[in-house]
C-alpha cells in the first residue's frame, strides 16, 4: 500500500511539474491574431529546400558570417513559403536568415559576395507573437500561431501567403506576420 502511495504522489508531482512547465513554455496562451503593418525590413538570408526543422543550420551559418564581419544583429527571421501540411518536407521552401540593422546598410556590396540580401517590403498582414524561452518556443509557437491564422484567412477569405516569424531574442519573443498586401514572395528571394 506504501509503495502505490509513493507511486501515486510522485506521479502527480510529475504531473504537476509538467503542467508548470507546459504553462512557462506558453502552450496555455490564447493566440490573438490581429491585422497590422509589417514593417520593411533588410534580410540578411540563405535560402533552403527541405524539412523546415533542417534551417536552423543555415541561419546559424548567416548569423556567424554577419559576426565575422563586424555586424552584430539580435532578431533572426524565416520565411516559410510552403505550407507543410501540403507540401512534403522534401519540397518545402524557405528563406532563413537574420534582420539587417539599418546602420549597417553600407556593407551590403561587401556581404552579398557570400550571402543574398534582399528588401522584404511593408505590407499590411496578419500578426500574433508567442514568448521565446528557449529552442521548444520555435516549435510550440507555430503549432498554436499557424491554425490560428488559418482560421482567419479563411473566415476573412484572404488567399494565404509566406508565413514570416521574426526571433527577437532580445525582447524574448517571435512574432509571427503572414503579409496580405505583398505576392509572389517566393520570386523576391530567389524561388
Amino acid at each position: 500500500m506504501k509503495k502505490r502511495y509513493k507511486f501515486l504522489i510522485g506521479f502527480g508531482i510529475l504531473i504537476f511539474l509538467g503542467l508548470v512547465f507546459l504553462h512557462y513554455m506558453g502552450f496555455f496562451k490564447k493566440i490573438e491574431v490581429m491585422k497590422k503593418d509589417m514593417p520593411s525590413m533588410i534580410v540578411v538570408y540563405k535560402n533552403a529546400v527541405g524539412s523546415y526543422a533542417e534551417n536552423a543550420k543555415k541561419m546559424s551559418e548567416v548569423f556567424e558570417y554577419l559576426k565575422e564581419e563586424g555586424i552584430e544583429t539580435e532578431r533572426g527571421i524565416g520565411i516559410y513559403f510552403d505550407n507543410p501540411d501540403l507540401v512534403a518536407p522534401e519540397k518545402l521552401r524557405a528563406s532563413v536568415g537574420a534582420i539587417l540593422p539599418d546602420i549597417y546598410k553600407d556593407k551590403i556590396p561587401k556581404i552579398i559576395e557570400k550571402v543574398n540580401v534582399q528588401t522584404l517590403p511593408s505590407s499590411p498582414a496578419l500578426y500574433s507573437e508567442f514568448p521565446h524561452k528557449n529552442y521548444l518556443s520555435y516549435i510550440i509557437g507555430p503549432m498554436k500561431v499557424y491554425p490560428k491564422f488559418s482560421e482567419k484567412l479563411k473566415k476573412d477569405m484572404i488567399a494565404p501567403s509566406a508565413g514570416i516569424e521574426i526571433y527577437d531574442t532580445v525582447n524574448k519573443k517571435i512574432e509571427f506576420y503572414m503579409p496580405t498586401g505583398v505576392k509572389d514572395l517566393e520570386k523576391l528571394f530567389g524561388f
